[in-house]
């Protein structure tokens, strides 16, 4: 991790502190300036942000907290997004990712999503179509926590 990294996640959250969060997002991206530029902007919409500069790292953070959606790059060094999906998937069942890569491959793509991965969205990329695909994302999961919820009470015996 580059100095620095880590604190400003720390002041992105401690700013958050005061006002109400609308979820926890983890920002992955091998390249500083995407991971800050696209954490800076969840934040100013409302979310706590957490940056991984690789897959390694974000397998360390998913293991250790509870994260509302990942924004996952595909193509790192190391434990690339690719390989980093499946294993967060592993080890969290529900989390919501969202894949972003530079290259316009269909099969990886598909690969993305049949690996569990919510959306897949090119680089370069508009700041608000990522929120949107987000916030999209988010609803999707709400939507089916409370239906497994709802099934959970529904499966439970009237007393």
């Amino acid at each position: 991790m580059r100095p620095g990294s880590e604190t400003l996640s720390r002041a992105w959250n401690s700013q958050m502190d005061s006002a109400e969060v609308k979820g926890t997002v983890l920002v992955v991206d091998d390249e500083e300036p995407i991971r800050n530029l696209v954490a800076r902007r969840m934040l100013k919409a409302g979310y706590a942000c957490v940056t991984a500069e690789n897959g390694e790292r974000a397998l360390d953070k998913v293991s250790t907290q509870e994260f509302d959606l990942i924004i996952l790059d595909v193509k790192m060094p190391g434990l690339s997004g690719m390989e980093a999906l499946p294993l967060i998937r592993e080890k969290k069942p529900d989390a919501c990712v969202i894949m972003a890569t530079a290259l316009v491959d269909m099969n990886l793509a598909l690969q993305a999503l049949n690996f569990g991965a919510f959306d897949y969205i090119v680089k370069p990329f508009d700041l608000d179509d990522l929120l949107a695909r987000a916030e999209k994302a988010l609803e999707r999961k709400a939507l089916l926590s409370g239906l497994k919820e709802d099934g959970v009470r529904q499966a439970e015996p009237a007393s």
